[in-house]
């Protein structure tokens, strides 16, 4: 059985530099989620962020400007946990998000159940980034010679046959085994030999794990527009 190491949040910060409190922090106290909106100055004078804390920060209002992205590399520092809100769909680069630590991006467009679904998944531990943004994420990461801006820089992934290389994407993307079995035609038995086979040769010891050393192993270009 695999062990379980998503690690769930107590609490929930809002970095926004609106006066009045946002929409997300009505929706987190609707879930009964332990939320606390702060500004970013207010934010900066915090000695110090427990682990179990979740961070949403309001991409116009915080990390506006030139100096966003390292803006936003710090504060993923200092606290580990973070993920945006309010973000305008194809003004930030996805690979770059998952690769920096990010938790996941909740567009400004999203649908209502979408967030709540959002805030409730990341509060559990669980990344929040749609199938398609982790597709292409996985696509670049196993197969760096079709892209220029991807390089692996371990021989993990090297081992995996072709078929392993697909059942992986499918994982990233969120599909259970029967969903795999379905897509590939393949039994569900021989969908969990693959998995077997492709945690034993990437040395992960569950999905979770898989998924984030395709994160640590994949270099992207250090650019970010919000």
């Amino acid at each position: 059985m695999e062990k379980n190491v998503v690690k769930p949040y107590n609490q929930l910060y809002i970095l926004s530099d609106n006066n009045n409190n946002c929409n997300l922090v009505f929706l987190a106290k609707s879930l009964n989620i332990n939320v606390s909106q702060l500004s970013a100055s207010e934010f900066q004078a915090q000695q110090s962020i427990p682990s179990n804390t979740l961070i949403g920060i309001q991409v116009k209002s915080v990390i506006s400007g030139k100096s966003s992205f390292n803006n936003l590399l710090q504060a993923v520092k200092k606290c580990g946990s973070v993920f945006l809100f309010n973000a305008e769909r194809g003004t930030i680069d996805t690979s770059l998000a998952i690769n920096t630590g990010l938790r996941g991006i909740i567009y400004r467009d999203e649908q209502l159940d979408r967030v709540l679904s959002a805030l409730s998944n990341m509060m559990k531990g669980q990344l929040y980034y749609s199938r398609n943004e982790l597709s292409s994420f996985v696509d670049r990461t196993l197969a760096p010679e079709e892209s220029e801006e991807c390089l692996i820089t371990s021989e993990k992934f090297l081992l995996l046959t072709k078929q392993e290389k697909r059942i992986t994407k499918l994982i990233a993307e969120g599909a259970r085994n029967k969903e795999i079995a379905d897509q590939l035609n393949i039994s569900t038995h021989t969908v969990k030999a693959h998995i077997s086979t492709i945690l034993r040769k990437t040395q992960s010891r569950n999905r979770i794990e898989l998924l984030k050393i395709t994160q640590m192993d994949a270099v992207s270009p250090q650019t970010y527009h919000a």
